[in-house]
């Protein structure tokens, strides 16, 4: 990645632009899942309103359950609206959940809190695929490995944005705190192109071509790049677009699909939702002697370090895999 920005660096600068404000996404997601665990024990000791144990243990699993239908949700607007537009859009309902959050200390019931934590799972969900998409979409492909890998940095560094500020603050003051940062999202993508591939789909052609150029540099030659983004989009339109499926069955299919769902499954039944949401309480629990909520900010600086350095080099190593083993399809 330096190797390139060094090189030609009118040309992927602009994309690493694109990345790292299309990663403001995940980096929100982040904040959803930070919220919990300086929140939770900051609720339970200066709550204001009638609220059961049942009810916090809810306000802290509401939001995972959402983003599965928040990641189903976000196929309509991103193929009928854009990459750009959804992104734009999801920042509000983002704003507006933290917001309910934080003013439920002043409202005293517990259904705006739960209200403000339903919003943010939807949209939590479907921001996932969106910022996703929006960076592959922007990248080459010469340096779409690294650029997409941003998403988990920008993911750790969102979880631990709230472990910081909640070590300082209540719970409610934290969620009004966390309104700013969708507000980011939505200005940065609002200078954002939309992505060239969606608007070739969309039979944008003079705006796809606009689109890649300002993303690739005013003084790169583009014609190559566009002339095969057409000639793919091309061959997807003579296609049937419905797929069968006994197209699953294909081992080019399965093969990949099965391994991602089970390092995805393996990934989450470490539970690791567990500890980033109630890090603060496991602490305490444990009888640590360093104050939970400190050592809480330990392991989110930690988190953030080890995935930002496993971005680093997850594609020159999946790189140097497919020269040395070839195709391993």
């Amino acid at each position: 990645m330096l190797k390139h920005v060094m090189k030609n660096p009118h040309k992927v600068l602009p994309q690493l632009l694109a990345a790292a404000i299309g990663s403001w996404g995940f980096f929100c997601t982040g904040l959803v899942r930070g919220w919990s665990s300086p929140g939770i024990p900051s609720l339970n000791a200066t709550k204001n309103f009638e609220i059961e144990s049942s009810d916090i243990a809810w306000i802290a699993s509401v939001p995972p359950l959402c983003a599965l239908i928040g990641a189903l949700l976000a196929t309509y607007p991103l193929q009928h609206f854009g990459r750009r537009r959804t992104l734009i859009g999801l920042s509000i309902p983002f704003f507006i959940g933290f917001l309910l959050m934080g003013l439920t200390y002043f409202g005293r019931h517990k259904a705006m809190l739960y209200v403000g934590r339903v919003i943010t799972g939807l949209v939590n969900g479907a921001l996932t695929p969106a910022s996703q998409i929006y960076i592959s979409e922007c990248s080459s492909p010469h340096i779409r490995g690294v650029l997409s890998s941003l998403t988990a940095s920008a993911l750790a560094f969102g979880i631990l944005t709230p472990y910081i500020i909640g070590a300082f603050v209540d719970w409610w003051t934290l969620a009004l705190t966390l309104i700013i940062f969708p507000v980011m999202l939505l200005v940065g993508m609002i200078f954002m192109p939309e992505t060239p591939i969606w608007l070739m789909a969309n039979k944008r052609e003079d705006e796809a071509r606009r689109a890649l150029q300002r993303l690739r540099g005013k003084r790169t030659d583009i014609d190559a790049e566009f002339v095969r983004i057409k000639e793919n989009q091309e061959k997807n339109d003579k296609k049937e677009h419905k797929i069968q499926p006994r197209e699953l069955l294909k081992g080019s299919v399965w093969k990949p699909l099965s391994i991602s769902m089970g390092i995805m499954f393996f990934q989450q039944f470490t539970g690791i939702n567990a500890m980033v949401f109630y890090t603060v309480n496991i602490f305490k629990s444990a009888g640590s002697s360093i104050d939970g909520r400190y050592a809480t900010i330990i392991v989110g600086v930690v988190q953030l370090i080890a995935t930002a350095f496993s971005g680093f080099f997850q594609p020159w190593v999946l790189s140097s895999t497919c020269r040395t083993n070839g195709d391993l399809s």
